[in-house]
């Protein structure tokens, strides 16, 4: 389907405190197995990386996820 909200309409509804570095369009499954397209931001609060799924149709948020903090890489 084609998107009813714009990437920045789907971007107010992230919370402002979270420093967004990237988005694009996703097609995921919600938690209740339906495939629902979405915008998919990835963001930082607190030292934190997250990725967060906006529907593209309505605004709702589908999923909030935070992901592993990278590695530290010790050069010697």
């Amino acid at each position: 389907p084609k998107p009813k909200l714009t990437d920045e309409d789907a971007l107010s509804r992230v919370k402002p405190n979270v420093n967004v570095q990237e988005n694009h369009l996703a097609l995921i499954h919600n938690q209740l197995g339906e495939e629902v397209l979405c915008y998919e931001f990835y963001g930082v609060l607190d030292d934190n990386t997250y990725r967060i799924f906006i529907n593209a149709q309505n605004g709702e948020e589908e999923i909030v996820e935070k992901l592993p903090n990278p590695e530290i890489v010790y050069d010697y």
